[in-house]
């Protein structure tokens, strides 16, 4: 896809989700943190991950909704649409696209229906953009070990492919918001982490924050150990 003007642009957000009142004050959550990505015109970004890891938050500040505690939203407003839409309209959306030259950033935990309408994905897991890229290389192609597990969570509707298909299996429930873990935030759920790193390199996860850059793989991606792998192709193993 040929580089085109920017319509949306996310620089640095952060965003504090409000909390019901109680006796005692627990913490801030940050349901944001540092979330930065760009929406080119005629281009349809997809933010994916699980319940809890700030989808929603980024597109309340994206439409005005929630303020961001820091960081800016700058629009051209000349072809900027909204976030979400139910699947009948999905066709509707790319005639939409394709006419009116709009820009969407598509909010859904639904990986199948991302991949046939995102031109780049952008996969959130509390509260940070952990991977970003085109949506041809983070489906066939993910190196993030969370982006592997969402990605081979997608069914496949070949039987034979399905049976062969390798998947990455998470343990565990999404942190706390309020105390996330130290260092990378997905460590405690991280299949890697838990089996194949070694004790020095559990500490450098343990210890420092991966940030969201190029590791020898096509896409910018926030793991110390990221390396590219192809998920879904359903071969059987010779």
């Amino acid at each position: 896809m040929p580089q085109l003007p920017t319509a949306l642009a996310n620089r640095e957000v952060n965003a504090i989700a409000p909390q019901p009142q109680v006796d005692m004050i627990l913490g801030e959550v940050h349901a944001v943190c540092g979330v930065s990505f760009t929406v080119r015109q005629h281009e349809t970004l997809g933010l994916v991950g699980e319940s809890g890891c700030g989808k929603t938050t980024t597109a309340r500040v994206v439409l005005g909704l929630r303020p961001a505690s820091s960081g800016s939203v700058l629009f051209n407003t000349a072809g900027l649409a909204g976030t979400g839409a139910l699947d009948s309209a999905l066709d509707l959306l790319k005639d939409l696209q394709e006419e009116l030259g709009l820009s969407y950033l598509f909010v859904s935990h639904d990986l199948s229906v991302v991949r046939h309408v995102a031109h780049r994905v952008a996969v959130m897991y509390l509260g940070r953009i952990v991977e970003i890229g085109p949506a041809e290389q983070i489906y066939e192609r993910p190196a993030h070990p969370y982006t592997q597990a969402l990605i081979t969570a997608i069914p496949i509707p070949d039987p034979d492919k399905e049976r062969y298909r390798r998947r990455v299996l998470l343990t565990g429930d999404v942190p706390s918001a309020v105390t996330p873990p130290s260092g990378c935030r997905f460590r405690t759920r991280c299949p890697n982490f838990a089996s194949e790193l070694t004790d020095d390199q559990r500490r450098l996860c343990a210890e420092e924050a991966p940030q969201l850059v190029r590791r020898g793989t096509a896409a910018p991606v926030a793991c110390h150990y990221a390396e590219e792998r192809r998920l879904l192709t359903g071969i059987p193993p010779t």
